[in-house]
C-alpha cells in the first residue's frame, strides 16, 4: 500500500465522494475532495496532489473542462489524471485520453477496491506511492542466481561385459585347424598323380625291354 501519496477528488455526488475519501484513507491515502472543477483547480496549487480523480459531469467546469485546465498548467500538466464518470459512451472515454488522462473508469462498472487498484498501478507507473505501509510485511528479494555455475561432471555409462573377446578367440582356433575333408582330398589326389607316373614310367621300361629283345636277338 501507498504511504503519503495524495489524491485530490473533484465530484459533485457527495455521498459517492465522501465513500471514496474513506476508502483511499483507510489505504493510507491523503485525500482532498471538492464538489466541481472550479474548488479543484483554486485548491490544487495548494495540495500538489500525486494523483487527481475527476468526475465529468460537474456544475461551473466539469470535467473535461479541469483536465484541460490541468494539462495547459505548467504546474499540474503532469499530475496524472483519472476520470470516474457515469457517461458509458466511446466518445466520452476518447475524449478523455485524448484530453491527456491516463485512464477513463464507468461508475457502474467499477468497484472501489477496482478504483483503488488503478490508483495504485498509474502512481507506481509514475513512480509514486511505493513506500509501505507502517507495519506491513514485505517479502525478501529473490536470492541471484551465482555467476558462472560449475557445470555437474557427466559420470561414464557402466558398460556390460560382453562375450566378444571369447566368441573372437574360438573363431581364431576354429580357423587353425585344417579342415579334415580338405586334407584328405589333397592327400588322395597327390597320391594319384604319382601311381600314374610310375604306372607310365614302367610301361616305359616295359616297352624298351620287349623292343631290345625283339630287335637285338634276332
Amino acid at each position: 500500500m501507498p504511504k503519503g501519496s495524495k489524491v485530490l477528488m473533484a465530484d459533485d455526488d457527495k455521498m459517492l465522494l465522501d465513500m471514496y475519501k474513506e476508502r483511499l484513507e483507510l489505504a493510507g491515502y491523503t485525500v482532498e475532495s471538492y464538489g466541481n472543477g472550479e474548488e479543484a483547480l483554486a485548491h490544487v496549487h495548494d495540495f500538489m496532489p500525486d494523483l487527481i480523480m475527476l468526475d465529468v459531469m460537474m456544475p461551473k467546469k466539469n470535467g473535461y473542462e479541469t483536465l484541460a485546465a490541468l494539462k495547459t498548467d505548467p504546474v499540474t500538466k503532469n499530475i496524472p489524471v483519472i476520470m470516474l464518470s457515469a457517461l458509458m459512451r466511446d466518445f466520452n472515454r476518447e475524449k478523455a485520453v485524448e484530453g491527456g488522462a491516463e485512464d477513463y473508469l464507468i461508475k457502474s462498472e467499477a468497484m472501489p477496491s477496482d478504483v483503488i487498484t488503478k490508483i495504485e498501478q498509474v502512481l507506481q507507473h509514475y513512480g509514486k506511492g511505493t513506500a509501505a505501509m507502517p507495519g506491513a510485511v514485505t517479502e525478501p528479494a529473490p536470492t541471484p542466481p551465482a555467476e558462472n555455475p560449475t557445470p555437474p561432471v557427466a559420470q561414464p555409462a557402466p558398460t556390460e561385459p560382453t562375450a566378444a573377446p571369447q566368441e573372437a578367440q574360438t573363431e581364431a582356433k576354429k580357423t587353425d585347424i585344417p579342415n579334415a575333408k580338405t586334407v584328405y582330398k589333397s592327400s588322395a589326389n597327390n597320391g594319384g598323380s604319382e601311381g600314374l607316373i610310375i604306372i607310365a614310367v614302367l610301361l616305359v621300361l616295359a616297352a624298351a625291354v620287349v623292343a631290345y629283345f625283339v630287335f637285338f636277338k634276332k
